[in-house]
């Protein structure tokens, strides 16, 4: 009987997506450690605490679907992974709807803390936003008519291209002023080429650059229609919607960071 297009697309991208699992736990486990001690020292703030728990639930929810669904095709080869209308799709897909909007809301109130509390600065990716969460809830409704595999494609389109503008505007945000601060005080500490490495590499961690790459590189998969897209969606999650597990991974660091201190920006209250 021939392999049904997508099947071996969808192993590949659960058994990737439990692998950044595994990772994940271990920077969820510090992020907890660190919620302790910001919480004994009185200094613990609700968003971050929440953002992180409600992440962990979705991408743990989200990883135990794509595992459960996969080991039930392989177990019979002549059942498939299921249907985007199913009930474990529906729920696999909202997993990722919600992850990808918390991801934006996290990195826009990265944003609007990095610059100072600026409501200005951050209208055009709340708009965004909010945007994409009318996108997302009609397009969950909409998951019960549709049957064929390529059906929440379009729709899915639409909500990784507004997430994609969300991100890239304020990764620049973030970005732009990270550089802005660290000119400013650049005369108060060397210029070696480790410490401008560093300055490189927080940068991109702060601003989620990776994770904008990765929705990039989904939005490209998805316009093609590549059965790679399911591979990618398994391992974004933690980065984006139906990809759950990479996204857990780069808020998380985000979130150590500035609870550490080692944040460049760690001078804020948050």
């Amino acid at each position: 009987m021939p392999i049904i297009p997508g099947i071996k697309e969808s192993y590949v991208g659960a058994l990737l997506e439990n692998i950044i699992y595994g990772v994940y736990l271990s920077m969820f486990r510090e992020c907890c450690i660190l919620f302790y001690k910001k919480k004994s020292q009185g200094t613990l703030h609700l968003y971050p605490l929440a953002t992180t728990f409600l992440m962990f639930i979705a991408i743990t929810m989200r990883c135990i679907i794509d595992t459960y669904r996969c080991a039930v095709a392989f177990d019979n080869a002549e059942v498939d992974p299921g249907p985007s209308n199913s009930t474990l799709g529906i729920l696999g897909t909202t997993c990722w709807v919600v992850l990808t909007i918390v991801a934006d809301m996290f990195i826009v109130y990265r944003a609007f803390i990095v610059w100072g509390r600026s409501r200005p600065v951050v209208i055009i990716p709340s708009l965004l936003v909010l945007a994409n969460m009318v996108i997302g809830i009609f397009g969950i409704m909409a998951l019960d008519s549709n049957t064929t595999l390529w059906s929440p494609v379009d729709w899915m389109n639409a909500l990784i291209s507004l997430t994609l503008c969300t991100n890239v505007i304020c990764t620049g945000l973030i970005s732009f002023q990270i550089i802005r601060v660290h000119r400013r005080i650049a005369w108060m500490a060397s210029t070696d080429s480790s410490r401008d490495t560093i300055r490189i590499v927080s940068i991109i961690v702060e601003s989620a650059a990776v994770y904008t790459a990765m929705l990039a590189a989904t939005l490209v998969v998805a316009r093609l229609r590549g059965f790679g897209i399911f591979i990618l969606v398994d391992c974004l999650s933690p980065t984006i919607l139906t990809q759950n597990d990479f996204k857990g991974l780069i808020f998380s660091s985000i979130i150590i960071r500035v609870s550490r201190g080692t944040s460049v920006w760690s001078t804020t209250p948050e």
